[in-house]
């Protein structure tokens, strides 16, 4: 199966990301908020609530930066939002054709890229995307819109 060309914007990267991240990682957040809330409500100290706003104002902007940083800096995420074609072979293989955006651009593509089936993890449903999790140290993922597959 080949794909309509089509392009995702960093957006839905980062949409697809946190969709991934929160459920493993961020359960801990709302955890720390209502023990400090608790405390603070508990025994009447206005300290321990002042703590829980400190950590949303101050924690969580770090958090996203930390995030961005880490994961939208990167060449698997550069790849997520140029325009281009996948051809899946079902336990083969996926190949990543880039394209221009118009006719009259002349910037440099990257070559063709062919991951094995046996670098992706799981195949995944999030919003209007399947993202294929690949098999690396740091999470990384390829969407492609289902409206660009032709069923």
């Amino acid at each position: 199966m080949i794909t309509e060309p089509f392009t995702t914007t960093s957006g839905d990267y980062m949409k697809c990301l946190l969709a991934l991240w929160l459920p493993r990682y961020g359960w801990w957040l709302p955890v720390i908020l209502a023990v400090f809330t608790g405390i603070g409500v508990t025994i009447g100290d206005v300290r321990y609530l002042i703590i829980a706003l400190i950590i949303i104002f101050v924690g969580c902007p770090m958090l996203m930066s930390r995030l961005y940083i880490y994961y939208m800096l990167t060449p698997e995420a550069r790849r997520a939002v140029l325009r281009k074609q996948v051809e899946i072979i079902e336990n083969r293989q996926l190949t990543l054709t880039y394209l221009p955006v118009d006719e009259d651009d002349d910037h440099r593509l990257p070559q063709p890229e062919t991951i094995p089936w046996s670098e992706i993890k799981t195949i995944l449903r999030i919003g209007a995307f399947r993202v294929y999790i690949l098999r690396t140290p740091r999470l990384s993922f390829i969407l492609i819109p289902y409206s660009a597959l032709k069923m």
